[in-house]
């Protein structure tokens, strides 16, 4: 028996029929490809948007963003134009201005960055580094839609500043510690201490010695007080002024004051400065200033 050839136009349906039927799975493909790429945006750990460069608002937000701001999808699209102006820190919105001008100019694979603060629905404002770089152009060639990608930064930010005050805080404990190492008062017998002094002497050590000095009398209740500078660098005008300073103030709250380690430089140094030397008394070595503390005290 034979077959009867096929109309034309039963011919051009069936071919219709069969690329119909393949741009459908080829649609239902793309499809499924969309929302599965839709569904990993959505799951990024970072907070990503498209934003319409020509009508000043974003066209697409996903989840991380969303939590970040705490404002839904539909809330975050009303603002609008308005979204960064009214959630910005207002310290945050001029620097950021000039940036966003620079999005008209971006070239094809630039990413630029930007670090600004913004409140989210808790008032709270958060720190946030936000990436940009161009997604699509319009026919003319001009930059329509920007990429953006949202780094939360607050707690690398909270945690920097807790490191900076720790760090802080152990410069002051070192410096404090420092200065005690710097200015030692140590007792040597009962209403007899010593101050040995080594390195260099600027003004605020010339004051921490001070201190420690007039302080180390009182309570001590001494009698003598040996100031060892034999180990004692750059000795200056100022330093030599610095100590006699210290020798006077301690022979006024009753304490006998002796100056040891007395080198040549220091000497012409006191003689130009036409230091009154009645206010202490020298000895060549600390051993000797302690021998002559002890006869002192037994007297």
């Amino acid at each position: 028996m034979n077959q009867e050839p096929l109309d034309p136009i039963d011919t051009e349906l069936a071919a219709l029929r069969e690329r119909i039927a393949h741009l459908e799975a080829s649609e239902r493909q793309l499809l499924q490809e969309l929302s599965r790429m839709e569904r990993i945006v959505d799951k990024l750990p970072q907070s990503v948007y498209l934003f319409d460069v020509q009508r000043r608002e974003n066209v697409y937000v996903n989840g991380d963003l969303i939590t970040l701001l705490g404002h839904s999808a539909d809330e975050i699209k009303q603002m609008g134009s308005s979204l960064l102006p009214s959630l910005m820190h207002p310290d945050d919105w001029a620097s950021y201005q000039t940036y966003a001008a620079q999005f008209s100019q971006l070239r094809e694979s630039e990413v630029i960055h930007i670090d600004y603060r913004i409140r989210d629905l808790t008032g709270a404002y958060r720190w946030v580094r936000s990436f940009e770089r161009v997604f699509s152009r319009d026919a003319c060639g001009a930059v329509e839609i920007i990429l953006g990608l949202v780094q939360d930064l607050t707690e690398e930010r909270h945690a920097d500043a807790e490191r900076a005050a720790l760090r802080e805080q152990m410069i002051v404990a070192q410096s404090a510690a420092l200065r005690e190492i710097g200015t030692p008062l140590i007792p040597i017998s009962q209403g007899v201490v010593a101050m040995p002094l080594v390195g260099a002497i600027d003004d605020d050590r010339a004051a921490r010695i001070l201190e420690v000095l007039l302080d180390g009398i009182t309570e001590r209740r001494a009698q003598v007080a040996i100031l060892d500078v034999t180990g004692v660098k750059e000795m200056g005008e100022r330093t030599a002024a610095a100590l006699c300073k210290a020798a006077r103030a301690g022979s006024l709250l009753g304490a006998k004051v002796i100056l040891t380690g007395v080198q040549p430089e220091m000497a012409r140094i006191l003689v130009a400065l036409g230091v009154n030397t009645s206010d202490f008394t020298t000895r060549a070595t600390l051993q000797e200033a302690i021998t002559h503390a002890l006869d002192h005290r037994a007297r």
